[in-house]
């Protein structure tokens, strides 16, 4: 458990506690502990005690205890930094009626902004994909102008992230190639171009309300930015047989997920390109 008190931490806890009572198997085989992240004996006695050891943080993080020693069939499961992204069809969204418009608005809202775009699967960018000039200018402004008026009535910004924002936004601009645009959007929703299909997600600090957008023709625009960081990317308006076949002709290198838009923060058992149940499980074989 994380060895800071948060209040996310504590109402898990209650609910674990409430929950196990009524297993009798998991809740005598499981521990739930918590102790200071500088105690590196303490880590070292669990790893070398450890069949199987997930790592999840900052790449520095799990870069430093990858070294601690381990069983030498331990299993490794690593899930470092990454980075998401949602692509929009711009045609769909041009037809889509005023309640498909209304659960797109929300369902984008809830990706970008429940987990205050600290989770890997939390979208940075936007890809707006095909339609006419008329079409893309006004979609993207009604719909981020819609998600916008969301985020004015359910959340509360501290004036701390704005300025973070925009510092970061100019910092962007600054060290980019291209013409940059820049939306404040009275802070609540920074939205900024980005420059070159070269241009690295994992390069721009990203949080609390900062999209970044282009536009693109065709699925095939996605490839030069999924890297091997890239994990999720929500989508609107493109059907699964299409992204089967933008998979199967690809073979990108570097996406695990893709999940319609307002499921982003969603969790499963597959995760990062993972089946953590096989993964973590030892087959015992009889011929």
């Amino acid at each position: 458990m994380p060895s800071r008190g948060f209040d996310q931490v504590n109402a898990f806890l209650q609910i674990y506690n409430e929950t196990v009572q009524e297993y009798e198997d998991i809740n005598n085989s499981n521990v739930l502990l918590n102790y200071d992240s500088n105690d590196i004996e303490t880590t070292e006695f669990f790893s070398l005690n450890a069949d199987a050891r997930i790592f999840w943080g900052g790449d520095l993080s799990v870069s430093k205890l990858k070294q601690i020693i381990s069983k030498e069939r331990a299993i490794d499961v690593i899930f470092s930094d990454r980075h998401s992204g949602s692509i929009i069809d711009v045609d769909t969204l041009s037809r889509a009626t005023p309640k498909e418009f209304e659960r797109l608005t929300h369902n984008l809202y809830n990706d970008i902004f429940l987990m205050d775009q600290n989770a890997c699967s939390s979208p940075r960018v936007i890809f707006w994909k095909g339609g006419s000039n008329n079409a893309y200018t006004s979609c993207k402004d009604e719909l981020l102008s819609s998600v916008l008026a969301i985020a004015k009535k359910k959340y509360s910004i501290e004036a701390s992230q704005v300025i973070s924002k925009f510092n970061n936004a100019c910092k962007h601009s600054i060290q980019s190639s291209g013409e940059s645009k820049i939306n404040v959007n009275d802070g609540y929703l920074f939205t900024q171009n980005i420059f070159s299909e070269t241009s690295k997600l994992d390069a721009y600090d990203i949080n609390s309300g900062y999209i970044l957008e282009t536009r693109i023709r065709n699925l095939e625009g996605l490839l030069p930015y999924l890297d091997k960081k890239f994990q999720t990317m929500g989508y609107f308006g493109i059907s699964k047989s299409e992204l089967k076949l933008f998979i199967g002709k690809h073979k990108p290198i570097g996406i695990d997920r893709f999940t319609p838009i307002g499921s982003a923060l969603d969790i499963g058992i597959i995760w990062d390109g993972f089946d953590l149940i096989r993964t973590l499980s030892r087959i015992i074989q009889i011929s």
